[in-house]
């Protein structure tokens, strides 16, 4: 198996494990339904923005502005293949379930899988790219599902809160050159760590809680995985060739537009539509089964059409 291929496959495999335990957690009732609900909002709203500091303390360089400049770009046109799409298929039904379908394609597990994954492609600044995505994926999800969950939200507060005011502080504390002391930036980094493992551990409870069956929407789960494990990739690859990026820097946005979904799906849903959350949280957890093949596939097929066209 082609390398970088065999290393995305092996970091993502600890994670459906640990999905595993908290589906055992959820289905022998160690926890509760309505504690994985409260744990989640505490994960996505408190610890995970942590992660956004944790990785931007880093020297301030021309290289690291330059691709931190580079990510916010990247993000904002990934999120937009997510946007047109979810409106293409899903968004103008305006019904609710549809509405599930949409976020969905719009939700991403940058804070799980995005570091570890960019960590094994050299000469890629996954700390960088993995700050922002958290960033501006959040930024722009919230935006719509208070327009689309939450009805007549306000969007200011859809955008002022917590997670955003801590990525701005990051981002603010890299380029004032600011380093937390050692104290401080132990905490930091000791809960971005906890964070990947914790949410995982929660999708596989939300997952165990809220059983979802029927053929219709098994095969709605078939189709929103393949646009969001498999044509977003296949959009963003051929993206990447048109403006001839080199192999590393494709494979990097390949993998970001192909993640799964993230734990703000199953938590928002919860939040604003309690009864559509059995959806989001086993979209959630099907797109993350999901992608242990279609990551590592997708990874091994830019591989080699890059080396069929001598990039």
């Amino acid at each position: 198996m082609d390398s970088i291929a065999y290393q995305q496959f092996s970091t993502i495999v600890p994670f459906l494990f640990i999905l595993f335990l908290g589906f055992l957690c959820g289905k022998s009732k160690l926890i509760e339904s309505g504690a994985s609900k409260t744990v989640c909002v505490v994960t996505m709203n408190l610890l995970t923005p942590f992660m956004i500091i944790d990785y931007l303390q880093i020297d301030k360089t021309s290289q690291n502005s330059s691709d931190l400049i580079w990510a916010i770009l990247a993000s904002a046109v990934i999120f937009a293949l997510y946007y047109i799409v979810a409106f293409l298929f899903y968004l103008r039904k305006k019904n609710e379930i549809s509405n599930i379908y949409a976020c969905s394609l719009c939700s991403s597990a940058v804070s799980i899988l995005s570091f570890p994954l960019l960590s094994n492609i050299i000469g890629i600044n996954a700390s960088v790219y993995s700050a922002v995505f958290i960033l501006v994926n959040q930024l722009l999800f919230n935006i719509l599902t208070g327009k689309v969950l939450y009805k007549n939200r306000n969007l200011i507060k859809c955008i002022i809160n917590f997670p955003f005011i801590i990525g701005i502080l990051a981002v603010a504390l890299y380029f004032l050159n600011v380093d937390l002391i050692l104290p401080i930036a132990n905490t930091v980094s000791c809960v971005s760590d906890m964070v990947p493992a914790l949410s995982a551990l929660l999708i596989g409870m939300y997952f165990s809680s809220f059983p979802v069956s029927g053929l219709k929407f098994q095969f709605n789960i078939l189709v929103v995985s393949a646009f969001k494990l498999l044509l977003f990739p296949i959009l963003t690859f051929g993206i990447c060739l048109i403006f001839h990026f080199s192999l590393e820097t494709t494979l990097m946005y390949v993998i970001l537009s192909g993640l799964p979904c993230g734990i703000n799906l199953p938590c928002i849903t919860s939040c604003a539509q309690n009864k559509n959350t059995s959806y989001a949280a086993n979209i959630t957890a099907c797109t993350f089964v999901f992608s242990v093949a279609t990551i590592p596939m997708m990874c091994y097929i830019a591989r080699e059409i890059y080396s069929m066209l001598n990039y």
